[in-house]
């Protein structure tokens, strides 16, 4: 699998703008004090601009806020985002260019930081080009599909907090890797966040979807469960179980994972209901065995797989 690295302004001034809504589908906080610090701690009032785009998002629908995402991911200036989500959100002219000192302002440290990173993580790639690939030829017997292209789109958008790396599932074969430095002490933790949201943008089709919430709406619910939807919490567990807490980090680093699984859990204590973060450590362990039964064999996933799974989310959530 062939990787292409973006650095594009729009896809950093969406996250900027995401950030400083702060009303994002996830916990934006640390991003946010992060950026006021490089502005120089800016008061609150100056961002009440802002709200325009608060108010907008609390009543958009999802696919409308996907829309406008992939504007900014997908357009190759500042002129073509707007132009395609005028219709969608007719304020974004007038709140991005009330944003644009403030985004311009970070995004001269932010360009120099990603270019740096992006050297060092084709570098890196050819190191491990060839294990990268085996983990997506496992993961298309496990799928039991491949993907449609042999590449894939990753934007690389700055993060403001130090070592706060994180994901986003973009399209179909484009990702977004939220980064800061990337160097020999956490270029590994890029790739694993990498092969996560590969696997949602390379696997996860419409017919797939489906299948996951036929059998999670059959299912018993718990709190978690109804938090976060029942086939997102499923599609998350199924990924987690491979990449960044599980098998891959052992096929591809040749990591212990069972030691490290074990020593997370240990440290999460005793707790019977536990929240996401520490629930997909628990479910990566206990599915752990059942995984390299399923790598080993070259089986597809199945009702059985998922059925561990939400037992397991009975269980601890």
């Amino acid at each position: 699998m062939k990787i292409k690295l973006i650095i594009s302004k729009t896809s950093n001034q969406y996250f900027f703008l995401d950030t400083f809504s702060n009303d994002s589908p996830t916990d934006s906080s640390n991003f946010t004090n992060s950026y006021i610090k490089l502005l120089e701690n800016p008061t609150t009032k100056e961002f009440l601009f802002l709200n325009d785009y608060r108010e907008w998002f609390k009543n958009a629908d999802e696919p409308q806020r996907k829309s406008v995402m992939k504007a900014f991911y997908q357009s190759q200036n500042e002129a073509d985002a707007y132009k395609r989500t005028a219709e969608i959100f007719p304020s974004i002219v007038e709140t991005c260019t009330k944003l644009d000192p403030y985004f311009s302002f970070v995004w001269k440290t932010c360009e120099i930081v990603l270019n740096k990173s992006k050297s060092y993580i084709e570098n890196d790639y050819f190191r491990i080009a060839t294990k990268f690939d085996d983990c997506f030829n496992l993961l298309n017997n496990f799928y039991g599909k491949a993907p449609g292209k042999d590449e894939i789109n990753v934007n690389l958008v700055y993060s403001p907090a130090e070592n706060n790396f994180s994901g986003r599932f973009i399209d179909q074969n484009q990702v977004s890797i939220c980064i800061q430095n990337v160097d020999e002490t956490n270029v590994q933790k890029f790739w694993l966040i990498l092969l996560h949201e590969s696997m949602h943008a390379c696997y996860e089709d419409a017919k797939y979807k489906k299948w996951l919430k036929d059998f999670a709406d059959n299912q018993t619910q718990t709190d978690l469960s109804g938090k976060m939807g029942a086939k997102n919490l499923l599609r998350e567990l199924i990924v987690s179980c491979f990449a960044g807490v599980g098998f891959l980090k052992e096929y591809l680093y040749g990591a212990d994972i069972k030691k490290e699984l074990e020593e997370a859990v240990r440290c999460i204590g005793n707790n019977k209901v536990l929240p996401f973060r520490n629930l997909k450590r628990v479910v990566a362990l206990e599915m752990l065995t059942m995984v390299r039964e399923y790598v080993r064999q070259r089986k597809q996933i199945d009702e059985n797989f998922l059925d561990k799974i939400w037992k397991l989310i009975l269980k601890y959530s």
